[in-house]
């Protein structure tokens, strides 16, 4: 059984040190926190209005050096909040998702009062529909109501379920792919700690507490702000407190996804909150002489391999992988985990052979590039027929993001200096690279596959 690489796991902000500078967490989006803004928040005092978490602070650097914001859209009327999901939120594979109404609101008190604005988030829009300003009894748009009932578009954010219900109840969308935050924020934080694992559940976790642990800065509880008239003409400090709920819920996904993804293996996701099902939470792994003679024959694997070219060293592994294994690795009893592992591709299986096999040629068994890259990287060039969309497809369901994917595979390359032919990476991968990528953190790749194959 595979050893879980330990998260750490983050329970309060650390102090601020001169040596040990907080770094901000930052994702595979075009969106991130600018270190600058997220630096000069750290230095402030303690709750005043700079020292907050904001929207405000992700800017997506362009290929010629200039900066985008996050921009946010104020709809007060259907056919405004139409032209905003159609043109900017209908192709989002995840959109952070909020909502706000009058306090103490009653049922008998109808949409406007229960339903007063609704707050949607992708990485470089906020849109804020206004329903309790709408001009008419008229309050779902078409694609926004396509958009929350698809289940393969992930609505997330925290209490999200609440939400829908409230969402529901008034409006008539039945809401799919809702992904309550907490349970990924709970699974990453107690997995790998037995004792703790036990508060692995579905009770929410506020998320004001999930943005200063995770995000790294206070969000900025504002209760007046928060218990404001929501059904009034927003103010400049509701527009502001409002777009940051809905676009913190969208971050904090993606920084806690990639995270789990990282990991070794990673866990299986929380499932959408309309199912009704628990968290999957993974065995925990258990020591014994089978691991330690699997860690053995891998350890042998790469001794004998060490005499053979590099091409009889991808063959010789993939074999492994794809059946060979049992000759030499004790059989250990049939366990949950082994019947999970048994269901997984043999392509994953002989990328995840790969990387063993690269972690014992290390000292101390430090891989230079994250195990998630590896096994993206691994399945990538050991199958011709797959494109990145492909492999985006075999290792999650719901598939990744292929930009997620060509980022693994190219940091892969990166950190490892791994082989690879250049006009299969040209045309599968660096051609949907995104410019400022191309132009920068890849660049010195782009470099190498200019230069004539041999």
């Amino acid at each position: 059984m595979a050893r879980r690489r330990p998260i750490v796991a983050q329970s309060s902000i650390p102090a601020k040190e001169p040596h040990s500078p907080i770094e901000p967490p930052l994702t595979s989006l075009d969106f991130n926190i600018s270190k600058d803004l997220f630096q000069a928040a750290l230095e402030q005092p303690k709750d005043s209005p700079g020292s907050f978490w904001s929207h405000t602070m992700y800017k997506s650097t362009s290929t010629d050096g200039t900066t985008q914001n996050v921009k946010v859209h104020y709809c007060t009327s259907k056919q405004t909040m139409e032209h905003v999901c159609q043109k900017y939120f209908r192709n989002q594979p995840v959109l952070g998702f909020d909502l706000e109404w009058v306090a103490y609101a009653k049922r008998q008190d109808g949409p406007r009062e229960n339903v007063s604005l609704i707050q949607m988030a992708s990485p470089g829009r906020i849109g804020l529909f206004h329903v309790a300003m709408f001009p008419k009894d008229d309050f779902v748009a078409p694609t926004f109501r396509a958009i929350m009932e698809d289940s393969a578009v992930e609505k997330v954010g925290v209490h999200i379920q609440a939400d829908c219900t409230r969402l529901r109840n008034f409006l008539g969308v039945k809401t799919r792919g809702i992904f309550e935050l907490s349970q990924l924020y709970k699974l990453l934080k107690h997995v790998d700690d037995e004792q703790r694992r036990k508060l692995i559940n579905k009770v929410p976790v506020a998320l004001a507490t999930q943005v200063q642990e995770v995000l790294k800065l206070p969000l900025f509880k504002g209760q007046s702000v928060r218990s404001s008239n929501w059904s009034k003409p927003l103010t400049s400090k509701q527009l502001t407190y409002s777009a940051a709920d809905a676009y913190a819920g969208l971050q904090l996904y993606h920084v806690l996804e990639e995270r789990r993804l990282a990991m070794d293996p990673p866990p299986d996701r929380p499932r959408h909150a309309e199912l009704g099902l628990p968290i999957p939470i993974p065995p925990t792994p258990v020591v014994s002489d089978v691991e330690s003679d699997l860690d053995s024959d891998l350890e042998s694997v790469e001794y004998a391999s060490s005499e053979l070219s590099d091409g009889s060293i991808e063959e010789a592994m993939q074999e492994l992988a794809l059946g060979e294994a049992s000759t030499i690795v004790a059989q250990p009893p049939v366990t949950t985990a082994d019947k999970q592992a048994a269901r997984r591709d043999a392509r994953i299986e002989a990328a995840e052979v790969r990387i063993a096999q690269r972690r014992a040629s290390r000292p101390g068994g430090r891989l230079l590039a994250a195990p998630s890259s590896l096994r993206a990287f691994f399945v990538w060039q050991a199958n011709e027929d797959m494109t990145p969309a492909d492999v985006a497809r075999l290792l999650r369901d719901p598939p990744l993001q292929t930009g997620t994917v060509i980022g693994y595979i190219l940091d892969a390359i990166r950190a490892e200096k791994l082989a690879f032919r250049k006009e299969r990476l040209r045309t599968e991968v660096l051609s949907l690279l995104h410019p400022a990528l191309a132009n920068g953190k890849y660049r010195a790749i782009v470099k190498q596959c200019e230069q004539t194959e041999t």
